[in-house]
């Protein structure tokens, strides 16, 4: 975003004939603030000033709690949660929502967000739901201020600064507060053989720090995560322990996620450059019943570039490529059968325990190239190829996409795309053992 430029010229005088000129130069302005798109979310109904939580009264756009450990996730246009992809300031991001649907962000700290939900552009891919990408604010160069808040929901503060002329940070971290303000002893129905041994607990944070070079390069680091903890235990009456009294006893979930990247944008008159390093942990521990535990841990290491490269006045070249470096570490006992996401039965009384420890290690690597021209005042015209490969599938994917916008006048406009989208198969899906390595 660039700053207004103005001259001012003022009248020669008829005794000196001197002009005065004032220039005010160009420079690059820092997004510190949410836009305006995202502020019109927090009047939606239901939405609890939460922004995310507006995708809910999306059309297509439901939540679903019941697509294994991990709570409520996003179903978009009927794919599942596992297929969205999230990202957080160009970082691949776990999830975004807690236990009970809240996103895991500070609404103060939230610059935008776009949510795709289906036939998304070349930019992203190893997804076949939609795509949701938030953005957050830069941290403003004030003087050190604090910010606390706290309702039966949940209790936060938010730190933020500036450091000299050009440096600027904030820190935010919140946390639940249900656990605090209702007995566990309340929760829990017997009579459905369900009781409650820990109230959820979710916690989240985020921090950035800004250094603005000068006014073409911008250094930020970012660190952003989230954990989610839910116990209970079933007993007699509940349809789970019915189906299969294995599943009889005390449960709890604990999955988190954390990341740290350092992100360089360079920016000038019909050029920018994004580059992005980071490293995310994910760790989802799940055990229940007679003696089952699912406990995995995934170490990524990931990389992106971007470029955006104004070819002509209507004409603007997108140029992108990222490597990924994931290692798996799964320890597993629990009985398995190998049901789909809609599968009406998925009867485990007479299956056998599988135990199992793996360590697996995958290479992945995309690049994308978009060319946007706006045709006219009415039509603009978007083609683009996906290519993605990696050591597990061992194989190249170009996918082609396409896409035309339409503006009918100043309040309506359409469009329609279309293209080829793939996604890897999760990990349970790659095991020999429990899973099908042969798959696409």
């Amino acid at each position: 975003m660039i700053s207004e430029v103005g001259l001012v010229v003022a009248e020669p005088s008829l005794e000196n004939h001197i002009e005065e000129v004032e220039v005010i130069s160009e420079q690059l302005a820092i997004d510190t603030e949410m836009n305006e798109q995202t502020e019109r979310l927090f009047s939606v109904a239901g939405a609890a000033n939460d922004p995310l939580q507006a995708l809910y009264a999306m059309p297509g756009v439901t939540f679903s709690s019941g697509n294994g450990p991990g709570g409520s996730e996003p179903v978009i246009r009927g794919s599942a949660p596992q297929d969205n992809a999230y990202y957080i300031d160009m970082m691949p991001a776990s999830y975004l929502f807690h236990v009970f649907g809240n996103s895991i962000f500070d609404k103060h700290l939230i610059r935008s967000f776009d949510l795709y939900p289906a036939a998304f552009s070349s930019e992203y891919g190893n997804a076949t739901g939609g795509v949701i990408d938030v953005k957050l604010r830069e941290p403003r160069n004030q003087h050190f201020t604090t910010t606390l808040h706290t309702s039966i929901l949940s209790a936060g503060v938010l730190i933020e600064s500036g450091i000299g002329e050009d440096h600027a940070f904030y820190v935010s971290y919140r946390r639940s507060m249900m656990d605090q303000f209702i007995d566990e002893d309340d929760v829990g129905d017997e009579a459905s053989g369900f009781s409650v041994n820990q109230l959820p607990i979710s916690d989240d944070y985020q921090v950035k720090y800004n250094w603005s070079i000068d006014d073409q390069h911008n250094l930020s680091f970012i660190a952003a995560g989230a954990s989610d903890l839910l116990g209970a235990t079933f007993s007699e009456g509940n349809n789970e322990v019915a189906k299969d009294p294995d599943f009889a006893g005390p449960a709890e979930i604990d999955k988190r996620f954390d990341s740290q990247g350092l992100l360089w944008d360079y920016s000038t008159e019909g050029r920018s450059l994004k580059t992005l390093f980071t490293h995310i942990v994910d760790e989802e521990n799940f055990f229940y019943g007679a003696d089952f535990y699912e406990n995995t841990q995934a170490n990524r290491y990931f990389g992106k570039i971007i470029l955006e490269q104004a070819i002509a006045e209507d004409h603007m070249l997108k140029i992108g490529a990222s490597y990924e470096d994931i290692n798996y570490d799964l320890d597993f006992r629990a009985k398995f059968t190998a049901c789909s996401d809609v599968s009406p039965e998925c009867s485990t009384v007479d299956t056998e325990v599988t135990v199992l420890q793996e360590v697996l290690s995958i290479k992945a690597y995309d690049a994308f190239v978009e060319d946007q021209w706006r045709l006219d005042d009415q039509h603009t015209l978007t083609l683009g190829v996906y290519l993605s490969n990696d050591d597990y599938l061992k194989e190249s994917r170009p996918e082609p996409r396409l896409r035309w916008d339409y503006v009918v006048n100043e309040s309506f406009k359409t469009y329609v795309a279309a293209g080829q989208y793939s996604q890897l198969p999760r990990l349970k899906e790659m095991l020999n053992e429990i899973g099908n390595p042969n798959l696409t």
